[in-house]
């Protein structure tokens, strides 16, 4: 009879469909399946481990890598004399019409195209007519996912439109994970919080190196990458796996570390989404966010990775559409439109000389606000060189040549991002060769070598949350019959195909069962008998898109999952995409000290925040029930101050906040963490929390049971195993 074990991993896709639009997904074609070795080699499995821990980091720490950093950006640098005279030439030469055009860049889809269709004639006017300065190649969504472009179409369809274009053209992409996040053939690269799991800097120097020389190869020059926006908040939609992680000196590091593989490497980095998009759970491609953390906060979380680019010279900073109240007190002005964020605070305080660049103005943080044309001017106002995107370019073009003309926008101005978008192409050598070779695109583009190192990374990437029982790898050397579930999170007609493929030749009998949200429901869902199976390995697919709202299975989803994680056989849980899917499991991840540590620091950071303001009891009721949860897990582990202010605030102990507050606005801070034992010893003797009043005597009696269960000594007998975190950065 087997024993009843559960084992958690969580592995991060190479090569995932591109989540946009509408939320679609594409079936992955090329994951490069360590997970299949890493379940069911008899005896090389190899469990991966997060970097041990060491001291905290220091200021210090922090100061002396900055140092080691070029001071300048690549941006800022001096140009060869022949490339100076080039930009004042141009300059010089421009009418208003082209230079408005210059701050402008539309979007282009590299597939085939007919040169008589409607689609290429617009291409033409923009560029031709409208002098747009450049292009941001794309994907499309079609009704079973997002289809990427191809590399020959878009490498020649640029050729042709830069032939069309009097002034070079600017061609970016969102290659946050390589060039395959957009161009089909491209070389896949694990998403960056994969990277960080391999606790190595210098694979984040390798991903942008890859990117950068493929990405010139196909004719795109702006790698709109790294994001360094740090993912605190675990509930974020639209970041999630895009970022390197939680932590936001380790984020820095990392972040520095790609740009200066991207600029070393002949591209312009652009690192996004400032002044940090990491703290919400609202998707500005919807709406508009609220980061609400005070200054304090912002510097010490959020700012972090964005002076560590600039001190790694990366070319140019891309705007988030944010509200930030701290930043900015106007609240319905987002961070794009701001001249307090972009010129106050990144340009002159930040001292960033490079270029600052909209994110899309088609996203809903933005489109809308004032009419396009208005969103355009503003943007400039603010500090913005170049426009992404815009929904309707001929609108802007009328909205800046109207405000130029009335003295809104002053010529200068306007100047001052033209001489900056020319010094850019310049400095990508673009006044000399503005096309590439189609012929050497086979020889530069995809090279065996890009694809070993992208393997490589991977492979270091997985991470063995758990496994006590040490079932782990699977033994196929002898008979095993596996049930591989399949559970989609978003519409994917065929989820898993690879992993299906690549376990099946390795094992003795295996049935699939697949579900997702569109074309295999799991009301359609039927369970085989579990005499059938020896294994169950449910693979939990859900990844981050943009107007999607959420990063966490639907509620039917997840009620099959636990259905099987109380069954009779042993469960092997496989994150194949946000690696915060296991923590909505308990019988999967039960409470580990690396959690509740990460979580700690959080609780932490916005406690002292809303002690100080005075808020605290806002911030914990806007916790949610999860983090309300979690401050009984936090006592379980002796954390006791973060306990006492959560539950003091959760018991409505008025005088306990106030005096709290009050010991903490003072700075005695020593003072206060004793305030708040005392109200501890009280409490645990009151009655439960007011919220878990609210749930009943069960949710009470659940959290009990919790502690006397993490307290209970240690037997062979217990089949719960500990876990490792599974956002490693």
């Amino acid at each position: 009879m087997v024993e009843k074990w559960q084992g958690v991993c969580y592995i991060q896709p190479q090569d995932a469909g591109v989540n946009l639009g509408h939320g679609t997904t594409v079936t992955a074609r090329r994951w490069l399946l360590l997970l299949t070795a890493f379940l069911l080699m008899a005896h090389t499995g190899r469990t991966a481990r997060p970097p041990a821990k060491g001291k905290p980091r220091t200021s210090e720490g922090t100061a002396q890598s900055r140092a080691a950093a070029p001071s300048r950006p690549a941006s800022a640098q001096k140009l060869p004399k022949d490339a100076e005279k080039w930009v004042a030439k141009v300059l010089k030469k421009m009418t208003l019409e082209e230079k408005i055009g210059q701050v402008m860049m539309v979007f282009i889809f590299g597939g085939f195209i007919s040169r008589e269709s409607p689609q290429y004639a617009e291409l033409v006017r923009q560029v031709e007519q409208n002098h747009v300065g450049g292009l941001v190649v794309g994907t499309r969504v079609q009704p079973l996912g997002v289809v990427r472009s191809q590399v020959y179409p878009t490498a020649e369809l640029i050729n042709e439109l830069q032939g069309r274009a009097k002034v070079p053209l600017l061609v970016g992409a969102d290659f946050e994970r390589g060039t395959a996040m957009r161009l089909e053939e491209g070389t896949a690269l694990p998403y960056p919080m994969a990277v960080a799991a391999t606790g190595r800097t210098e694979d984040a120097y390798t991903m942008g190196k890859i990117t950068a020389l493929e990405a010139r190869a196909a004719g795109v020059q702006w790698v709109f990458a790294p994001v360094a926006d740090v993912n605190s908040n675990p509930d974020n939609p639209i970041i999630n796996t895009r970022s390197f992680g939680e932590d936001p000196q380790r984020v820095s590091e990392l972040v520095a570390a790609f740009v200066r593989g991207v600029e070393e490497n002949g591209a312009l980095s652009t690192t996004k989404h400032f002044p940090g998009h990491g703290d919400t759970s609202t998707d500005s491609h919807v709406a508009m966010p609220t980061i609400s953390g005070n200054r304090a906060r912002l510097e010490s979380v959020e700012l972090a990775p964005f002076r560590a680019a600039i001190a790694a010279g990366t070319s140019t900073i891309m705007t988030g559409h944010l509200a930030v109240p701290a930043l900015e007190p106007e609240t319905d002005v987002p961070a794009t439109l701001s001249r307090r964020v972009l010129t106050d605070l990144l340009r002159k305080e930040m001292g960033f000389q490079g270029l600052i660049v909209t994110d899309a103005l088609d996203m809903g943080g933005v489109a809308g606000r004032p009419a396009p044309g208005e969103v355009a001017v503003r943007s400039l106002l603010a500090g913005a060189d170049v426009l992404l995107v815009p929904p309707v370019p001929d609108a802007v073009v009328l909205a800046i040549k109207e405000a130029v003309a009335s003295g809104r926008v002053p010529m200068a101005r306007l100047d001052e991002s033209v001489k900056r978008i020319l010094r850019a192409k310049a400095r990508l050598g673009l006044h000399k060769q503005k096309r590439v070779s189609l012929e050497a695109l086979g020889e530069s583009f995809r090279r065996p070598e890009f694809v070993a190192a992208a393997q490589d990374v991977a492979d270091r990437g997985v991470i063995l949350l758990r496994d006590e029982t040490k079932q782990l790898p699977l033994d196929a050397t002898r008979p095993l019959r596996v049930l591989l579930v399949c559970v989609a999170g978003d519409p994917d007609p065929w989820p898993c195909e690879d992993l299906e493929n690549e376990i099946r030749g390795r094992v003795d009998a295996l049935e699939v069962v697949r579900t997702d949200t569109r074309f295999a429901k799991v009301e359609n869902v039927k369970l085989p008998a579990a005499e059938k199976y020896d294994v169950v390995i449910a693979a939990l697919v859900v990844r981050w898109a943009d107007r999607k709202g959420t990063v966490s299975l639907p509620a039917d989803q997840a009620a099959l999952v636990e259905r099987l994680l109380a069954g009779e056989r042993p469960v092997v849980v496989a994150a194949l995409g946000s690696p915060y899917l296991v923590e909505r499991f308990p019988a999967a991840n039960p409470s580990d000290t690396r959690r509740i540590e990460d979580g700690e620091r959080r609780h932490i950071e916005r406690l002292q925040d809303a002690l100080e303001t005075g808020l605290i009891f806002d911030h914990v009721q806007h916790l949610g029930k999860r983090h309300q949860a979690h401050a009984f897990e936090l006592l379980c582990h002796k954390r006791i101050e973060i306990v006492a202010a959560l539950l003091a605030v959760g018991h409505q102990v008025n005088s306990g906040r106030l005096l709290a507050a009050q010991r903490f606005q003072h700075g005695r801070v020593g003072d206060a963490i004793e305030f708040l034992r005392r109200q501890l010893s009280l409490l645990l003797a009151a009655e439960p929390p007011q919220q878990f009043r609210r749930a009943g005597p069960t949710a009470h009696r659940g959290h009990r049971e919790k502690r006397e269960r993490l307290h209970a000594p240690s037997s062979s007998k217990n089949r719960c195993c500990a876990t490792a975190s599974v956002s490693a950065a």
